[in-house]
């Protein structure tokens, strides 16, 4: 006959047979599966919140749900069955497989809100300053490096372990053998891009480099941006290399000055030696002294005024425009008088700064009140120091005039 149970056995927590066989706790259970457990009884519902249990009870509640301790004690910590470690049901989502047409192949599975409203948001929840990502970090080309602090990373194909959203806050948003390698770096998708500072941000395209603050690169290919708040908007193999340059598109475009704007459509033999440029540059006087516009207002440099690349014929058109105030009063009521000037001509340099000379004589037209009769405006190549093309006004005692220059270039190599 079957043997029939014996009371609860108080000093080993196990319910026995009279043979002596467990039959309910189990201490040790089949090889790889050695750990103590044991059933506990029952509850309502939830988890028990009374009484002293150890690690591995588990207890079916009346509405279906188990529960297991994870920590012994009083009554310990216990933790859901398929409740993820939340202790709660899961019935606010609801979990699919599609392997009908067109996903027989490869099947889909899914997992879709099952709120009680019409639109229900879903949210994925890190804990903590935990990353939201796709795949696992193994530190090997499979699953990446670990990724920042508050990353999102939902990329699932590198070439390096190193391509993944590492810095803080960075952000990969798909593509492939793409790296967000600084704090608040952004690669939305694409093929082998990369934004390595601060702000940088490649939105797609392959080959793409953002590699100074804030710079970013929108598409295209083999596109650099490394001028801090530069641009390149597309195109093919188009850089912007100084503060503010841009490059809208093309090919083989360089803007390689503050804030200048550059485009071609192809080169001869280097990035900039066919192209377009726009430079926008400024000054201020408040006394009858000489000024260089520059494209950031400030003292001239390198990189802030139309600096000729060796071995170039430039065409240039200048636009310029002074705006003054009261004269001789040193007020600030800008509007009070105006001035225009347009300066066609061509300058060339060769090899060193030295070389650089204005062609011929530039054309100059003028439209002024009365009141900015005298002040004055020349252009002239700069052999010194930078090879450039420079725009040198004069103002007039005791009066604030703002001066702004237009100038676009023709570069040709």
């Amino acid at each position: 006959m079957p043997s029939v149970l014996a009371p609860y056995d108080t000093a080993t927590g196990y319910l026995s047979t009279r043979s002596g066989v467990r039959s309910i706790g189990l201490a040790a259970g089949m090889t790889g599966a050695t750990a103590s457990s044991r059933y506990a009884g029952a509850t309502a519902s939830g988890a028990p919140v009374a009484g002293t249990f150890a690690v591995g009870d588990w207890i079916i509640d009346q509405t279906g749900k188990i529960y297991v301790a994870t920590v012994a004690g009083s009554p310990g910590t216990w933790v859901q069955v398929g409740s993820g470690g939340g202790g709660a049901s899961i019935t606010q989502v609801t979990f699919a497989e599609s392997t009908a047409a067109p996903n027989a192949t490869v099947y889909v599975d899914s997992i879709t809100a099952a709120g009680s409203t019409t639109d229900v948001d879903l949210a994925l929840r890190p804990k903590g300053y935990g990353a939201l990502t796709a795949q696992v970090a193994d530190s090997t080309v499979t699953g990446g490096n670990k990724r920042g602090i508050y990353a999102v990373d939902w990329q699932m194909n590198r070439a390096v372990a190193s391509q993944v959203a590492s810095a803080g806050y960075a952000v990969i948003g798909g593509g492939r053998e793409n790296t967000a390698s600084a704090t608040y770096s952004s690669v939305t998708a694409g093929f082998g891009n990369s934004a390595t500072s601060g702000r940088a941000c490649v939105s797609g395209g392959s080959g793409n480099i953002a590699s100074n603050l804030a710079s970013y690169v929108g598409g295209g290919d083999n596109g650099l941006s490394s001028g801090a708040n530069a641009t390149v908007g597309g195109g093919w193999t188009n850089t912007a290399s100084a503060q503010y340059a841009v490059v809208p598109g093309g090919a083989y475009g360089k803007a390689d000055l503050y804030g200048k704007l550059a485009h071609a459509s192809g080169q001869f033999a280097a990035s900039g030696d066919a192209q377009f440029g726009l430079h926008v540059c400024r000054a201020t006087t408040t006394t009858n002294a000489t000024a260089v516009l520059t494209a950031d207002g400030a003292a001239v440099s390198a990189t802030n005024h139309t600096v000729i690349a060796g071995n170039r014929v430039v065409g240039f058109r200048i636009d310029l425009i002074a705006n003054s105030a009261s004269i001789g009063t040193s007020t600030t009521d800008y509007g009070a008088y105006g001035a225009q000037w347009t300066i066609t001509g061509l300058i060339r340099r060769a090899t060193g700064v030295g070389s650089t000379t204005i062609i011929g004589t530039p054309y100059v037209t003028a439209n002024a009140d009365a009141s900015l009769q005298a002040v004055t405006v020349a252009v002239t190549a700069e052999t010194v120091t930078y090879g450039s093309l420079q725009v040198t006004v004069g103002g007039l005692a005791a009066t604030n005039i703002h001066w702004v220059g237009q100038i676009q270039t023709t570069e040709v190599g």
